[in-house]
This record gives structure tokens, C-alpha cells and sequence, in this order.
């Protein structure tokens, strides 16, 4: 039974309260919770092979009641802040201490009442935790330097074989740290050995995986959240640093599958290898880590005693249709107790998912609001309540893919909120609230407009989605600089001259930028991009730019790290090919509708050195496209579409075999695809659309 990774958990939700600010004022109740902190990390190293039986379960059942005070003393604080902001009343702070000294009590009775196994394998009672007590450090196991992501051609025995995406694996080190493990046949002892090797940290990253269903192709950046949310990684500026690495790690080790690849080989899709599924499966459900629903409207009775803490929503195995999973009855649901509801229920587009809205008015109308992860990722349009704010403690709210048309006022008040992902729904507008809150790390909208503050959240890692028109005053922009810690932005625009100026100016200094789409569009219409030097964006992998650019930047005022580049309407006249092909990291370009409006275009000698992908549609004027020698040494992939003029392509892109992989011809003239298809090499597969 997983005990430690349960403790594991409670150390870092703990740790999470410690930093919560009404409590890290406090000096008293920083110290007693320091205290309890000390007690935990003082039998973290317990392990559970003492006894797989009854007393591991009680073990467990006795961390899980340390965890619900935990959750239960956040909540209190919450609902303090939402009623009184940080002024402490002193009543509260008394009530704030009584439950501290309720934890205490709780983690004395778990450390007393459980024993080491010495060497000989004589139990060895625990002594009693004081506030003079030494801490345990937690062992800190070193990772080599990462370097990029690499497939290895060992085949992997899959459920589906015919899925030609999964018959490579990936490793950060260039190496396959245990491929027999994918093999369906190994052995049981193999997967044991390889999970009880893992650190401590990661294996309820590992368990956690189990949740989705049996080879479901899990997005890379839900997974990385939805760890965040469940509070698998410490609150720290470098959460999401520490988020990935642990995804790296597990990918290093061959317990996660890369399934899914970017057009720059990062990563997009994974999923959990089918024998590490298998034998973790049980493990989960063992320690009550989450529990399947097929029909939650029928949850009055569950099996386990521990009650509910994650539920799984989805669709019944067989028919399609939502079935009751709870054969076995014992025990009252508690929505007191529910942290976190995933649902994987994707009924057809016509029939609203229902049952979300009674599930969250049960959770709402109960004691304790401890709901965390909010995810109906796919869900089509689920009923929210108007009362959203009343789960104080929600980290996580995925709306993707849900196509909601509208969202509750009172998601601005939801102060914990982490993530709030509404693309592809119909939202259009937020309250101005939204950027009042600290906590807030990940916004990804559906193109939607919102008022500038004089201030905003400096905690903003992903703005993605936000729509600037020419009624944003440049003071009103200006509030935008106080983000200086984005990584991913993506924004459309309608603006003047000298707003660009203003907005171009604060994104030069987003120095920890990975991905930056500026859209400057009135409609579908395309407006003047004034681009200024992004030379100083020394992180930038992916530039997606959509405009009329007066100018096409010189190459080295570009990014020296971008890998992944994307123009559209950009009516350049002037072969843009001797500047891009400058760029030192270019892996990917692409070429889209009106991007050059000339009719001949070269490649010269030496460029595109690393250059992997191809794509040129809608080049409508284009005629003539040269390719000279030790250009383009490395291309993979080619994709054309709808080049109407275009004659020909380069000869040494289409007949030398160590060349082009796959060639894509899309609404090209026949006579054109006829002439391409005799002259290509046997090496490269041709796609005709």
C-alpha cells in the first residue's frame, strides 16, 4: 500500500498552508503549523512493508484524517479572507488555533500509535513529536542535464499496433532506461523494481496517471496543471520548472509514453505505458487515490470507508451509455470531502452534460467546500452554479473544449484559482476582477476582450487568448507591464501605431517568453504589425505572427532560439528566404495564406541548416522557387497547398534519397502533382488531398 506517497503529499500541503499570507503573519500560527510540519517529516521515511494488511489501511486511514484537518484549517482561512479580507478578528485567530492544536493532536495519535521495523525486524514504537524534535531531510536525488528529446526506434508490443504513433519511444538522454518494460509480457517483479526505485516525489505523479482511461492521450499541459493543482509539486516561483522535470524523469524511465509530438519534437500527447497501468491500477484504488463513476447521479452510497476524495466521471465500457458503477455500497458519499472531479462524459454535441450542476450544489451546500480540480475538459456544456465562489479553495478550472456560452460572475472571486483554461468555448467576457488575483498562473481565453487595470497579477506564467482593440487607452496598456513573468502570450489586436509601440516595448522585456503569437487583425481583415527587435527574447522557441508587416526584421533581430516560425497575411514583396534562413534554430516554418506576395523566391546556399518542416499555402503569386546547393540539408517534411502558379519543385529536394520523408500536395493542379509524383524518390512518401 502507498502510504508514503500519501505522506509525501500531506508534507507538501502542509508546506503550501505554511506560505498562505494571512497565516505567514502571524508568528503563533506559523510556529504551531511548523511544528506540525516537523511531525510529518518526521516519519516520512516510514515505510509500509511492516504489514500489507489491516494496519498499513489504518495507517492510511489516519493520514487521510491529518490531511482533512489540513484542507479543512485552508478552508477556514479562505472563507475568513472572503469574509474579512486579511484583517484578523480575534475570535477567528483563537478558532485558527484551536485547529492547529487539532492537527497536532491528530499527527501525535498517527506517530504513537505506528512502528518502525528495525534491521531484525522488531517493531520499534515511535517516541512522541515535540516542538525540540530534529527533522528528517528528504533525500535530494540528482538529475542529469537534460538535453532534447530524441525517439529511439525500439518497437513497443502495443494494445493497438496499428497505431503507427506509438511505435517509437522517447527519452530526454538519448537512451532507453528499461525497454523491456514494454514488453506486455514482463515480468511483475520488473515494474515493481522499477516503481519502488522511484523518488518519493514522484510516484503520486506516477499513480496519478492511472485516473485517465487505459491508453487515453493525455495532453501534456493538462497533466503538468492538473499536478499543480493537486499540490504534487511545492508552491514555488519555479513550480512549473519542477512540474516538468518530474515529467522528464518518469519520461527517462520509460514509465510514460510520449504518444503525440509538436512540430518541434516537444512533446504534446502522452500516456502511461500499458504494464506500469496495469500494475498501478490496483495500487490507486488501493489507497483510495480516486474513484470511476459511469453515472454520478447515483453517488448517495460508496464502497470505501476512506469516502470520496477524487471522482472520475465516465461513459459506461460497453454501450456508450452512463451506467451505475457502484455495485458495492457500505458508506454515505460526502461531497464535504471531494477534492477533485474529472470528467471524461463527451455526450453528443446536442445533449448538455446535467449531471455536473447537481454534483457542485451537493459540494456547495456541504460543510467543508474542499473542491481543488474542477476539469470537464471536453465535457459539452455542463451547468455551473451561480455560486462558483462558494468553493473558496478551487485551484483548477478546465472548461476546454466545452463550448460554454457564458461563466458565472463569481469566478472572480475565486481567490486560490490557478488555471482557468476557457478556450474553445463561447465565453466572451470575464470580470475585470480576474486580474486582481494572486494566485492566478494559467489564463487561456477564447479571444476575449477585457479592460486593462492600472495593476494586474505579477504571477501570470500563461495569457493566452486576450483581445486589445482601439478602445484600450496606451495608460491602459500600460497596466500590462506589471506581467513580467510570462512564458506563453498570445494576443489580437486592433491598435494604433503608437499603442503597438507601447505594447512591443513591454514584450521585449518578457525575457522568460517561450511562445508569443501577435494577431493584428480587424475581423479576418489583416492590419500594419509594427515590429520592433526581439533579439532580446533569448527563450523564445515559437513566434506565430499574423499582420501586414511593413518589414520583415532583419535575422538578427530575431530571436536566436526560435524554433517554431509562423507568418500569415504578412504581404511581404520581398523574398523573406535569405533572412529566415539566417536563423540559427529554425526548425519549422510556415508560410500561410498571403504571407509573400512576390512570385519568385530562393533559397540561398548554406541556409536552413537545422530546418525540418516545410509549409506553404495560399503563396497564390508564386512561380518559381530555387533551392541552392547545401540549403535545406535536413528537411523532412514538405507541405503544399493551394500554390496555384507555382511550376515546380526544387529537384534536390524531391529525387536525392537521404532528402524529403514526406511530401503533402493539397488543392494543387493535377498536371503539377502528376509531373511531382515521377520525379520523386522512393524515400518519400507522397499525400494527395
Amino acid at each position: 500500500m502507498e502510504v508514503n506517497a500519501v505522506l509525501a503529499l500531506l508534507i507538501l500541503k502542509l508546506q503550501d498552508t505554511l506560505n498562505e499570507e494571512s497565516i505567514a503573519k502571524k508568528k503563533l500560527l506559523k510556529s504551531q503549523l511548523k511544528l506540525a510540519q516537523k511531525s510529518l517529516e518526521k516519519v516520512q521515511n516510514l515505510s509500509d512493508d511492516f504489514d500489507k494488511s489491516q494496519k498499513s489501511r489504518d495507517y492510511l486511514r489516519l493520514l487521510y484524517e491529518v490531511e482533512d484537518e489540513i484542507e479543512k484549517f485552508t478552508f477556514r482561512v479562505a472563507r475568513q479572507r472572503k469574509r474579512f479580507g486579511l484583517a484578523m478578528k480575534q475570535t477567528f485567530l483563537l478558532n485558527k488555533l484551536n485547529s492547529c492544536r487539532m492537527l497536532i493532536r491528530k499527527l501525535n495519535n498517527l506517530i504513537t500509535n505506528n512502528y518502525y521495523f528495525t534491521e531484525n525486524h522488531k517493531p520499534v514504537a515511535t517516541p512522541r513529536i515535540t516542538s525540540s524534535s530534529s527533522v528528517c531531510p528528504i533525500p535530494i536525488i540528482p538529475s542529469p542535464k537534460r538535453g532534447h528529446l530524441t525517439r529511439s526506434f525500439t518497437t513497443i508490443t502495443r494494445i493497438h499496433p496499428q497505431k503507427k504513433e506509438l511505435t517509437f519511444s522517447f527519452s530526454y538522454n538519448n537512451k532507453n532506461v528499461l525497454p523491456h518494460v514494454n514488453d506486455n509480457h514482463c515480468s511483475n517483479e520488473a515494474v515493481a523494481k522499477r516503481y519502488n526505485d522511484l523518488h518519493t516525489d514522484l510516484k503520486p505523479c506516477l499513480l496519478y496517471l492511472t485516473l485517465f482511461p487505459k491508453d487515453f492521450n493525455i495532453p501534456v499541459r493538462r497533466l503538468l496543471r492538473l499536478w499543480l493543482a493537486e499540490g504534487f509539486v511545492e508552491r514555488k516561483p519555479s513550480r512549473e520548472d519542477i512540474a516538468q522535470k518530474h515529467f522528464e524523469d518518469l519520461v527517462d524511465q520509460v514509465m510514460i509514453q510520449i504518444t503525440k509530438l509538436r512540430s518541434d519534437n516537444s512533446p504534446k500527447q502522452c500516456c502511461l505505458v500499458p504494464v506500469f497501468y496495469d500494475y498501478l491500477l490496483p495500487k490507486a484504488k488501493e489507497i483510495n487515490m480516486f474513484s470511476i463513476h459511469h453515472n454520478p447521479e447515483h453517488i448517495d452510497n460508496v464502497a470505501d470507508s476512506f469516502g470520496e476524495r477524487r471522482m472520475i466521471h465516465q461513459m459506461g465500457p460497453a454501450t456508450g451509455v452512463l451506467t451505475n458503477s457502484n455495485s458495492v455500497c457500505g458508506h454515505k458519499f460526502n461531497p464535504s470531502l471531494l477534492r477533485s472531479y474529472v470528467s471524461f462524459n463527451r455526450p453528443r454535441k446536442d445533449m448538455p452534460a446535467k449531471e455536473v450542476g447537481p454534483l457542485l450544489g451537493r459540494v456547495i451546500n456541504s460543510d467543508f467546500r474542499l473542491l481543488q480540480v474542477l476539469d470537464l475538459e471536453g465535457v459539452n456544456k455542463p451547468t455551473l452554479p451561480n455560486k462558483l465562489d462558494h468553493l473558496y479553495l478551487l485551484k483548477y478550472l478546465g472548461l476546454r473544449g466545452t463550448w460554454l456560452d457564458n461563466l458565472p460572475e463569481s469566478v472572480g472571486k475565486l481567490r486560490y484559482l490557478e488555471t482557468l483554461d476557457l478556450k474553445h468555448t463561447n465565453i466572451n467576457s470575464l470580470p475585470d476582477s480576474i486580474w486582481k488575483h494572486k494566485r492566478l498562473r494559467h489564463l487561456n481565453l477564447n479571444n476575449i476582450r477585457l479592460t486593462m487595470p492600472s495593476s494586474s497579477s505579477s504571477t501570470l506564467v500563461t495569457l493566452w487568448g486576450l483581445v486589445l482593440d482601439d478602445k484600450i487607452s496606451v495608460n491602459e496598456l500600460e497596466g500590462l507591464t506589471t506581467l513580467h513573468n510570462l512564458r506563453e502570450l498570445g494576443i489580437k489586436f486592433q491598435l494604433s501605431i503608437a499603442s503597438q509601440g507601447v505594447l512591443l516595448d513591454w514584450i521585449k522585456k518578457l525575457t522568460d517568453l517561450q511562445s508569443l503569437r501577435l494577431f493584428s487583425l480587424n475581423g479576418s481583415q489583416a492590419l500594419t504589425l509594427v515590429l520592433k527587435t526581439l533579439a532580446t527574447l533569448n527563450k523564445l522557441s515559437h513566434l506565430n505572427l499574423c499582420g501586414n508587416l511593413e518589414r520583415l526584421p532583419a535575422a538578427n533581430e530575431f530571436p536566436p532560439t526560435v524554433k517554431v516560425l509562423t507568418l500569415s497575411i504578412s504581404l511581404l514583396n520581398k523574398d523573406p528566404m535569405e533572412t529566415l534562413g539566417q536563423l540559427p534554430s529554425l526548425m519549422v516554418l510556415r508560410l500561410l495564406a498571403e504571407s509573400f506576395t512576390g512570385k519568385r523566391m530562393v533559397c540561398v546556399r548554406g541556409g536552413f541548416k537545422k530546418l525540418e518542416v516545410l509549409k506553404m499555402w495560399k503563396l497564390q503569386e508564386l512561380e518559381e522557387w530555387e533551392v541552392e546547393e547545401e540549403a535545406m540539408e535536413g528537411l523532412k517534411e514538405l507541405d503544399i497547398r493551394g500554390c496555384h502558379k507555382l511550376r515546380s519543385i526544387p529537384c534536390r529536394l524531391v529525387i536525392k534519397p537521404r532528402r524529403l520523408e514526406t511530401l503533402k500536395l493539397t488543392d494543387m493542379p493535377d498536371e503539377f502533382v502528376d509531373r511531382i509524383t515521377k520525379r520523386i524518390s522512393t524515400n518519400t512518401t507522397l499525400v494527395r488531398n
